[in-house]
């Protein structure tokens, strides 16, 4: 077997082999590289033409929901020349990219391959030690294919989002298009009505997108179930309210887990509602964690023809005029030619195959969302790779999830799981890392205030660790009983507490 593998692909062992140049495999890289010099020899790997992962494929008008400094790799700094509050671009988010893996080039020696696909991989022995082999298919022609072998292999898929795809529309008098494709809105008349279909972060992005770059257009929202935000207002406020207001979000989210016994979601749900978020409507039922400021509600809700609550499942042609049908059995009639622009079911939506987040070896880990040890997979690899760099990385029991099956059953009790799940697990790995791995986090949204702001909290939780970590443990146990979602720590080991 190895023989046929030698006949036809490039043989490169390494130290250490991550398959993702995302925000998840950069952390990843960052932590685990803390722990190694020059002398060890990483292969990156990733599908597009360089760092960036789903910002490469993204629509152009993306942009950051937090302020710039909390989205990075480790503790590095962005270079960009900007008010601190500034919500940075697609271009801007892949620039500090490349800037990060130049610093990164200097702590180890670094092999990049980019234009490369993960085919698959396996576990195998080789001199008596275990070594994952990583297939690897090159995007052309022009590249040989590879087999990576490591005694670490990291597939940090993340949240695998998708390239953005247009609604599969039976009728022919609308035009359905993807938030890839608003330049075709160009060339057509100013009357021609625009609907956005989906309220989350790609839908919000969007409506503020076409409201801007066509002031005399309409434009409406199909809105769903209606989406929940973090109000930045109070989670990043700028000036002075960073010394003596705002709320943190850690203690929020704290705050939520602690009311929470896996089985009142309901409940808790309407206490979000009355805190430190906000929506479009006052019916919604969903919420993904994404942030939006008072100054960007009141700019659409001004400015939009209309906010349609309901799921649209169809837009059929009858006689001569388009329809749209909503899951509800509801109606509407459209203009011909209007746009249909899908903005739905990118995240947590596709049924991947279930891989623990480590194997039984320890040889290989996998940051994806059926085996999550934190919903923002950014986290997973900067944690996880501390772990490994100090050596404990099957030794701790982290509680993890099925975060795709426990969104598809009950996306309520989904909510505030991950809330939980990520206080529980945070508490754990902080016990096992060395205290400077919390201050270079540079992703914790509790920076953005000073530090006399974040102590109260961090005492609080070092206090009562011990008896929050059976409150939550109980929680997420409950509701993995609820639904048979698989969850828990991977491995039996003593209990910490």
């Amino acid at each position: 077997m190895e023989n046929q593998k030698s006949e036809s692909r490039n043989i490169i062992g390494c130290d250490l082999c991550i398959v993702g140049a995302g925000i998840s495999g950069l952390n990843f890289l960052y932590s685990a590289s803390q722990s190694m010099s020059k002398k060890n020899k990483i292969v990156l790997v990733d599908r597009n033409p360089g760092v960036g992962g789903m910002w490469n494929e993204t629509y152009p008008y993306v942009r950051l929901h937090q302020p710039h400094p909390m989205f990075t790799v480790g503790n590095f700094s962005w270079s960009l020349d900007k008010d601190r509050s500034h919500l940075a671009t697609r271009e801007e988010v892949i620039g500090h990219f490349d800037e990060c893996i130049d610093r990164l080039r200097d702590r180890v020696t670094l092999v990049e391959h980019y234009n490369y696909e993960y085919q698959g991989h396996e576990e195998v022995r080789v001199d008596g030690e275990i070594r994952a082999e990583a297939r690897l298919n090159p995007t052309s022609s022009d590249k040989p294919k590879l087999l990576v072998r490591s005694p670490r292999l990291i597939k940090a898929f993340g949240m695998r989002v998708p390239k953005p795809k247009s609604l599969n529309l039976s009728s022919k008098k609308v035009v359905s298009i993807s938030p890839l494709e608003l330049d075709l809105l160009e060339d057509k008349p100013e009357n021609t009505p625009v609907y956005v279909v989906g309220g989350g972060k790609t839908g919000i992005d969007t409506v503020h997108a076409v409201l801007k770059r066509y002031p005399d257009r309409e434009v409406n929202l199909i809105n769903g179930r209606g989406t929940l935000f973090w109000n930045r207002n109070k989670i990043f406020p700028d000036g002075a309210k960073r010394w003596f207001g705002g709320e943190l979000a850690t203690p929020a989210l704290l705050d939520y887990a602690l009311r929470f016994n896996g089985t009142n979601e309901e409940e808790v749900y309407e206490y979000l509602k009355s805190k430190e978020t906000l929506s479009l409507t006052d019916n919604c039922e969903n919420f993904f964690s994404g942030i939006l400021s008072e100054e960007e509600k009141t700019y659409i809700l001004e400015n939009v023809n209309d906010v349609i609550e309901g799921y649209l499942t169809e837009v059929v042609d009858v006689a001569d005029r388009p329809v749209m049908k909503f899951r509800s059995g509801a109606e509407k009639t459209v203009e011909p030619g209007s746009f249909i622009i899908g903005c739905t079911g990118f995240l947590l939506r596709k049924n991947h195959a279930y891989e623990p987040y480590v194997s039984e070896t320890g040889t290989t880990v996998s940051i994806q969302s059926r085996s999550s040890v934190y919903l923002y997979q950014n986290f997973t690899g900067y944690w996880l790779g501390q772990l490994l760099s100090e050596g404990n990385l099957m030794d701790i029991p982290l509680y993890t999830l099925d975060n795709d099956q426990l969104f598809a059953k009950n996306k309520k009790l989904f909510t505030f799981a991950w809330m939980t799940q990520l206080i529980y697990n945070t508490i754990l790995i902080t016990d096992a890392v060395p205290a400077r791995a919390m201050k270079e986090c540079g992703l914790n949204f509790d920076n953005w205030y000073p530090l006399y702001r974040q102590l109260p909290f961090l005492l609080k939780l070092k206090m009562k660790k011990r008896s929050y970590l059976m409150h939550f443990r109980k929680s997420l146990d409950r509701v993995c009983e609820r639904t048979q979602v698989r969850g828990g720590p991977l491995h039996v080991i003593p209990d910490p507490m």
